[in-house]
């Protein structure tokens, strides 16, 4: 979607990168998540960690970063991620409807599972 020309990737170091952490900690913890102490050290056990709490937490799946590609191999993401993906072709398909009867152009009836919650 967007390109190196128009993307300049940076690394973030030093005191933004810790209050961009603290600030991240504060709120999954907000959420009720509490972290693996030494979650730097051990990256994998962090993410192990954090997984196994989704499982007991399924309705804060929500909250989970699910733009991975990988992330459909694990069983509990597979059946969240393709029913997001379903969700945006539909969302996709009513916003090229809207643009073109906006546009004057003819309009074929839509389903209501077309339209996006709380329309």
């Amino acid at each position: 979607m967007y390109g190196s020309s128009q993307v300049d990737r940076i690394t973030v170091t030093g005191e933004p990168q810790r209050l961009t952490e603290i600030a991240y900690l504060d709120e999954i913890r907000n959420l009720g998540y509490e972290p693996v102490k030494e979650r730097d050290e051990k990256k994998a056990k962090s993410f192990f960690h954090m997984m196994n709490w989704l499982k007991k937490n399924p309705e804060k799946l929500i909250y989970a970063k699910t733009g991975w590609p990988r992330l459909q191999r694990y069983n509990l993401f597979r059946s969240y991620c393709q029913k997001r993906s379903t969700e945006d072709r539909e969302k996709a398909k009513y916003l090229a409807l809207q643009k073109k009867k906006r546009a004057g152009l003819a309009v074929l009836p839509i389903n209501e599972n077309m339209l996006p919650k709380g329309q």
